[in-house]
């Protein structure tokens, strides 16, 4: 790939073909083919692999929500690239899962990228963008504990992946529906635990 993706299609694409003729993928594979110094694309790819069917494989929300807190982390911190650790990185799927996973989002995210725009660019850009990272890092945190609730996690994942989105299409406006999202994901969870 010669850059990162700019649309979930992109990505899903990438992640597709980088599986191709493998019997297993690590998250370091795919976060390489992405662009690991793309903190969108990071966050994009954490949360369509929570969205999917993978989402609800044991552990998987854990690592993903891991994931989330390593990148958002980082960049609430303003580094220029993001450090992943060996651990998180050797973490694999059949490559065939993967491929069955993300096939069925493909048309939505054909839908998705007609809608996205540059606007509103200061809630994505640095400064902005730290109340975005600070948001995901809280996401990132709840992930792990959302195994408990069912489907909690692929709301979690859609807020993530609609920040990626936002950052990597530069769309201020798809940063206020993941905001949105977010609180109504937490008042979910909240209602599930209480």
């Amino acid at each position: 790939m010669s850059g990162q993706p700019h649309n979930l299609e992109e990505l899903l694409y990438e992640a597709t073909q980088t599986a191709k003729g493998r019997r297993r993928i690590s998250l370091g594979e795919i976060t390489r083919t992405v662009g690991q110094g793309s903190f969108g694309s990071l966050l994009l790819l954490a949360g369509v692999m929570a969205v999917s069917p993978l989402g609800g494989i044991p552990g998987m929300p854990s690592a993903m929500g891991i994931l989330v807190l390593l990148v958002a982390s980082q960049m609430l911190l303003g580094k220029p690239c993001c450090w992943l650790p060996r651990w998180l990185v050797r973490r694999s799927v059949d490559s065939q899962k993967l491929g069955k996973a993300v096939g069925w989002l493909y048309k939505p995210a054909r839908s998705v990228d007609h809608l996205l725009r540059r606007r509103l660019q200061a809630l994505v850009v640095a400064p902005g963008n730290r109340i975005l990272a600070l948001t995901c890092a809280l996401v990132g945190i709840g992930m792990p504990l959302m195994e408990l609730v069912p489907f909690s996690v692929h709301s979690a994942g859609a807020v993530v992946t609609l920040f990626g989105l936002a950052v990597i299409a530069r769309d201020g406006r798809l940063a206020l529906l993941a905001y949105g999202l977010t609180a109504a994901t937490a008042a979910l969870v909240a209602m599930k635990l209480l």
